[in-house]
């Protein structure tokens, strides 16, 4: 109601002097008596004599009439285009901020992303509640990765409804990715869709829907929040460590974090040491640059941990020490990340904690249940526990909610490990090859494979994969015989694996 009064007010006070304007030409030139001209010129002391004859005859009216409209033409040309009259914010359109303008918003120091209002394509104005719950929870649950900056919903909702465009909303909001999606709800089935964007380069870097029934709408919601949140996450990963890789060497912590991360994977799906030493290099560069950064000293406990692994490095058996102590700084800076409880329970289980372990893996998915790589690593500590149940349970939840995770082929392993120690070795082989196809130079999902199709009779298939795994990791075999390294923790599960390895050729001194 003010603005509208703002309006007329500040219309009427624009036309004012027109509208004077033009009442007073029609008062003078066609409802004033001629004599109040004579009289107007008998009364004023004008030089008449010295005037030209043709100003003598001059019309006056016609004078008035040109006087007039002039000042019109000009107050409206002074109005419009020389000095714009101030309106409020509401009824003048923002424009779009450029990316080089000081109103864009500059990026945190860490990956950041909106979350939109999904549409509601139902046709129902009353399912608008599905939509906008789907969109809360999703914001909500990415909320819990601290290593990502997420905008809150009362934020990102005052672009519902309107015509967005994803470049603008993310410099209006200082993101780099943007999450945006739709729900349609028929009858008893519901259908959501969602695409993640890299904002800066207009690309499309997920995209996915998900057909589910209709039961619980509650359960249903959570079901569909988890799916999209639990592939989303990794995602953005994977983006910013493909940035990191143009980044400047010198450049800042979290450059070089992302940097040793992209390192780490390609070096352990490559079998490639040099890169995972490398990573350990870049880690060690970040945390010189913040020692209070949590993701350098995951990215350093985890390349530790494939040193230990795969038996790289000059001080391989060190290795689990030197990842033991990064670990004892991540607990420092923030116990109760999914991060550190995860790394934090792998390696109890290795140390042979297992309960311990186990406990620190399960509360990681309880403060965050959307970690699919806490997932996945509780049911292969599992498996090498021996609890193949339940092992068998997180395994599978992991494979539904993100069948595309980079480290899928851990849960593949659990599956193979929990076969394997159920005798089902065709089952074991299947998975151990899934779990291979993902990581080619992995020694724990050979040595399964190995150790399955000796056992299941295929010598030929057993000694072939053997020669591989000696070719990118000469030393494992030999130090799962030395008891150095260790895939299951109960003594009658290293031996049947033991048992397997023997059938294949191998043995303590290889």
């Amino acid at each position: 109601m003010q603005t509208r009064h703002h309006r007329l007010w500040h219309t009427a006070r624009e036309y004012l002097t027109h509208w004077t304007v033009a009442g007073a030409i029609l008062a003078i030139t066609g409802a004033a008596p001629e004599h109040w001209f004579a009289h107007l010129a008998h009364e004023l002391p004008l030089p008449f004599e010295a005037m030209p004859p043709w100003l003598g005859n001059l019309d006056y009216r016609l004078v008035v009439l040109i006087a007039g409209l002039s000042i019109i033409v000009g107050d409206t040309l002074w109005r419009h285009h020389g000095h714009r009259p101030h309106t409020p914010e509401s009824a003048v359109p923002i424009p779009a901020p450029a990316a080089d303008k000081p109103d864009a918003l500059p990026l945190p120091d860490k990956p950041s992303i909106a979350v939109l209002p999904f549409t509601n394509l139902s046709g129902d104005p009353a399912q608008e509640y599905f939509s906008d719950g789907i969109t809360e929870d999703i914001t909500t649950e990415l909320s819990r990765f601290r290593a990502l900056f997420v905008i809150a919903s009362s934020s990102t909702f005052t672009y519902k409804g309107k015509p967005t465009d994803v470049r603008q909303v993310a410099r209006e909001l200082g993101v780099r990715y943007v999450l945006e999606g739709s729900a349609r709800k028929s009858g008893d089935h519901a259908r959501v869709s969602a695409k993640l964007i890299d904002a800066i380069s207009g690309s499309q870097l997920w995209a996915e829907h998900y057909d589910r029934t209709l039961e619980d709408v509650f359960a249903l919601q959570e079901d569909l929040t988890r799916g999209i949140v639990t592939a989303v996450a990794p995602e953005v990963e994977l983006a910013e460590m493909a940035h990191a890789r143009h980044a400047n060497s010198n450049d800042n912590a979290l450059h070089l974090i992302w940097r040793a991360q992209g390192l780490m994977h390609e070096g352990v799906r490559m079998g490639e040491a040099s890169l995972v030493l490398d990573a350990i290099t870049k880690a060690r560069q970040a945390i010189a640059a913040d020692p209070a950064s949590l993701a350098a000293y995951n990215v350093l406990a985890w390349s530790l941990w494939s040193c230990h692994l795969y038996r790289w490095g000059p001080e391989p058996a060190k290795a689990l020490d030197a990842m033991s102590s990064a670990i004892e700084h991540m607990q420092r800076i923030d116990a109760l990340d999914h991060r550190t409880l995860t790394i934090c329970g792998v390696v109890r289980v290795i140390k042979g904690e297992q309960e311990r372990g186990l406990v620190d893996l399960r509360r990681a998915l309880e403060v965050n249940p959307n970690s699919s790589l806490s997932l996945m690593w509780l049911a292969l500590c599992e498996a090498m526990a021996g609890s193949g149940e339940e092992a068998r349970a997180h395994a599978n939840q992991s494979l539904r909610l993100n069948p595309r995770d980079f480290w899928i082929g851990v849960a593949h392993l659990a599956l193979a490990m929990v076969s394997f120690l159920a005798r089902d070795y065709a089952d074991a082989t299947h998975w151990a090859e899934l779990s291979i196809q993902s990581e080619p130079a992995a020694p724990f999902r050979r040595t399964i494979m190995i150790a399955s199709s000796a056992l299941n009779g295929d010598a030929g298939r057993a000694a072939r994969e053997l020669a591989t795994l000696n070719g990118f990791a000469p030393e494992f075999v030999a130090s799962l015989f030395r008891g150095e390294v260790s895939v299951f923790r109960r003594p009658e599960d290293v031996a049947h694996l033991l048992e397997g390895l023997r059938l294949a050729g191998a043995s303590g001194g290889v």
